[in-house]
């Protein structure tokens, strides 16, 4: 039903891919498949490497994005769905060894995490939500895990190197000896190569090693590679979520003044629909924009998700930080229900996603008085 729109993606991305000489294969990584639905096609089971080319919703994507999709469909009964990939590494290739500001991996995700959002796709399905199909998770081993994020480590070492590590140079010499001019790029060289010469037997505490030694810049500096480890040092288990999408190809940015077409209009009013289910089953989903509706009128990235009950003090904790981004005014319920569903998360379409969670046409304020009934 999409294979004209996901063609003409798939075109753009490898015209873009053969623009920057990329060729847009994922780096392959070990794993166990660990979970898996009756939707989960016979060779996605037991020991796992993912391969192929990944293709992204976003095209022209400038930031790394954590989520692709296969440019090959499957079939599920006698519909084509694409099979979409979460947590793989940033372009599908390397990983990190730090957290993002959601508290999952950066560009990765916690095992536990892709757990979650398995089970929760599962639910919304059982509610009557309209969704990608959960198809399974698989754990990356540890040492591929160790392997495929020293590069990203590297790179974050090079980026502190020009912003906040200037002051930490004489900490460095200590370590890889005398250093000729400020290079960012040879000096991170060169400290992986401290790390891989000296710790060859366990890179884990070689990594640790280098985090404290350097530690955190003074406040006035910012940034600094405290934090840099924080998901390798923890010793979590890292995986990923495969689900498979009708059509990958997301709604767009809000912002965006060409969404509002009649085609989208039904998926927001789909989406707000789905969204008062949700809530009305104790799942708040702090993200329902259009960003996470795909084309297909599928809600998707059920991570951004709350259980209500269960998880109150995420949930607080996440509205505390909307007020402190200055997302909102108030650091309460009220404000955080009418940001949820407004224009911030849905631009134009507003008045259908409003119109979809109650089955009429209401304005914001009204829809927001009612949805914290349900809260």
């Amino acid at each position: 039903m999409f294979e004209s729109e996901i063609s003409a993606l798939t075109k753009k991305e490898d015209d873009f891919n053969r623009w920057r000489q990329k060729n847009g294969w994922v780096t392959e990584k070990k794993g166990t498949v660990i979970r898996r639905s009756e939707f989960a096609p016979d060779w996605l089971n037991g020991d796992f490497i993912l391969r192929g080319r990944a293709y992204f919703a976003v095209a022209d994507m400038i930031l790394p994005l954590r989520t692709f999709f296969l440019k090959k469909p499957i079939k599920i009964g006698n519909t084509n769905f694409y099979l979409e990939v979460k947590g793989y590494g940033a372009w599908g290739r390397e990983m990190s060894f730090q957290e993002h500001v959601s508290g999952d991996v950066f560009y990765g995700m916690y095992l536990e995490k892709a757990l979650q959002e398995f089970e929760r796709i599962k639910l919304a399905r059982n509610l009557g939500i309209l969704t990608p199909l959960p198809v399974a998770v698989v754990e990356i081993t540890r040492d591929d895990y160790i392997k495929k994020g020293m590069s990203g480590f590297e790179r974050r070492l090079e980026a502190e190197i020009h912003f906040s590590l200037r002051n930490k140079m004489d900490v460095v010499e200590e370590m890889i000896g005398e250093i000729d001019e400020l290079e960012p790029k040879i000096i991170a060289r060169r400290l992986m190569s401290f790390i891989e010469r000296n710790y060859k037997e366990n890179i884990v505490e070689g990594v640790r090693f280098v985090v404290a030694k350097l530690g955190n810049p003074p406040p006035k500096w910012g940034g600094g590679i405290g934090d840099a480890a924080n998901v390798l040092l923890s010793g979590k288990p890292v995986g990923y979520l495969i689900r498979a999408a009708r059509c990958p190809i997301r709604v767009g940015d809000p912002s965006d003044k060409n969404i509002d077409t009649p085609q989208f209009r039904e998926v927001a009013k789909t989406t707000g629909r789905a969204f008062r289910i949700l809530l009305e089953n104790r799942i708040v989903h702090h993200c329902p924009g259009t960003g996470n509706w795909t084309i297909a009128r599928e809600l998707t990235d059920f991570a951004d998700t709350f259980h209500i009950d269960k998880e109150e003090r995420e949930l607080e904790n996440h509205i505390n930080e909307l007020k402190k981004d200055g997302r909102i005014k108030k650091a309460d319920l009220e404000s955080f229900v009418g940001y949820l569903i407004g224009p911030k998360h849905t631009g134009l379409l507003c008045p259908y996603f409003l119109e979809g969670l109650f089955g009429e046409p209401i304005g914001l304020d009204e829809a927001t008085r009612r949805l914290l009934k349900i809260f």
